[in-house]
């Protein structure tokens, strides 16, 4: 009977307003980790959600001005380009525009009608299909690298391992998609493989396909540009002031049910500012209006890295 009456509530809560519960108490875990990033952040770790914590004091990367030590490059196969475009995924690309560019990467270009209502894996959004020699479809997820691989397209996998000491790993999962791959491109000489990982034993990281891409590509191509990166932000933060700006790491009309958005934020933006300092990269994207907030930087730095 109890059953049935949550069923029922459920079912007129999901028909009349809507409220989702779980979001109320992951929205005060969010605000009070973004007073502690303002006051504390040193304490940010600590406080992060177990599923996403965030490196502790030892798991921390050691600052290089000049390269990109966090992230280390393993294998790249026939990889060779001299010039990159990244298109972070975006509601509508014009295919007029992509014919200036050269060498065009797509990143997970899936679509659903309201991204942030609710999470549906790839296999139920909608994919854009280019099929063009110079178009090359970039994941670092197994799950997307399998659509990709039903429609026979042109791909960039970037396959991240995990460390542990001084041992590489990767999951079960992971190793089944990574075998798929390898025959696939024996017969497709345009898809490419790159093997990399991260230069820290945290094992709870949350960065997506759009930090990875961006950073392998960084490593790997003489010139890069990056398109679209707006990180569900639907204006640049440009001339906000520091509180709505670091109000950003979690909105509180972000719908979507996910409990780390505030972890992955953090992930985004320190790598965001990172290669903003690459002198082969240009950004374009609102997200690049937290690069001028110094305060901000400032207090990003001490969360990921030992020597700031």
């Amino acid at each position: 009977m109890k059953k049935k009456i949550l069923i029922f509530l459920r079912y007129i809560n999901e028909r009349t307003f809507n409220i989702k519960f779980f979001l109320i108490l992951t929205s005060i875990r969010a605000k009070f980790q973004i007073l502690v990033f303002h006051f504390y952040p040193d304490l940010v770790s600590f406080f992060s959600i177990k599923s996403a914590k965030l490196p502790n004091s030892e798991e921390k990367f050691l600052l290089n001005k000049k390269q990109l030590d966090e992230f280390r490059i393993i294998n790249k196969k026939n990889f060779k380009f001299n010039t990159s475009d990244l298109f972070i995924r975006a509601k509508k690309y014009s295919h007029n525009d992509l014919k200036k560019y050269k060498n065009i990467f797509l990143l997970n270009p899936f679509y659903v009608e309201n991204e942030t209502a609710k999470y549906l894996p790839a296999s139920q959004k909608k994919l854009l299909i280019i099929k063009k020699n110079n178009i090359f479809y970039v994941t670092a997820d197994n799950s997307f690298l399998d659509e990709y691989l039903k429609n026979k397209l042109n791909i960039l996998y970037i396959q991240v391992w995990k460390k542990n000491g001084e041992k590489l790993f990767i999951s079960k999962e992971e190793k089944k998609s990574r075998k798929k791959f390898l025959k696939y491109c024996l017969k497709h000489k345009n898809s490419f493989l790159i093997d990399a990982y991260f230069n820290t034993n945290c094992k709870t990281m949350y960065c997506n396909s759009a930090i990875i891409a961006s950073l392998a590509l960084a490593k790997l191509t003489k010139k890069l540009k990056i398109h679209n990166w707006n990180y569900y932000m639907n204006s640049s933060p440009k001339n906000y002031g520091y509180f709505k700006t670091i109000n950003l790491l979690y909105p509180l009309k972000f719908r979507i049910k996910n409990n780390v958005f505030l972890e992955m934020s953090l992930w985004q933006w320190v790598f965001v500012y990172r290669l903003s300092k690459l002198k082969n990269v240009k950004i374009n994207g609102f997200i690049n209006g937290i690069l001028n907030k110094k305060q901000i930087i400032k207090r990003l730095l001490k969360i990921f890295y030992k020597n700031n």
